[in-house]
């Protein structure tokens, strides 16, 4: 087993409805990710945890306004889906050593070789950010092994 690790960045909006898909390539942001959200050709991946944190330099309390109201779910092949909740943080500038920002799954997930995956963010009410308040860079990032 080889741990795997991929990321992708995404940014909340004042007023932000709808949902945001973090591992979809645009042409806007095809550098705002790690790799293609898919397992090996060779290997299964098996997706671990989830964490959801703040750039860096981003203010901590625009973090939590953003994350507000937010529900995070798991999407993979064949369109099966797991709800993995509400979305929260405690970024690292709060505290380094806090896994509370970590969607820890209680039953890891596991993905086919050469099959896509992707986590998307819900958001049905608009988070807490005000509409004079700058947009806030998040990440996420999706851990786990290859098998």
């Amino acid at each position: 087993m080889r741990p795997s690790r991929n990321w992708a960045k995404f940014t909340v909006k004042p007023g932000q409805t709808g949902t945001i898909q973090p591992f979809d390539v645009t042409a806007a942001n095809r550098y705002a990710k790690g790799k293609d959200p898919k397992a090996p050709s060779n290997a299964s991946f098996i997706i671990q945890r989830i964490i959801i944190h703040g750039a860096p330099s981003t203010d901590p309390a625009a973090v939590q306004k953003a994350v507000s109201g937010a529900v995070i779910t798991l999407e993979g092949q064949g369109g099966k889906k797991i709800e993995l909740g509400p979305m929260f943080t405690r970024t690292k500038e709060c505290n380094p050593w806090t896994s509370d920002e970590v969607y820890e799954l209680e039953v890891p997930v596991s993905i086919p070789p050469a099959s896509d995956y992707n986590v998307v963010i819900s958001y049905e009410q608009p988070p807490a950010l005000a509409d004079t308040d700058s947009p806030v860079d998040l990440f996420v990032v999706v851990e786990g092994v290859e098998k």
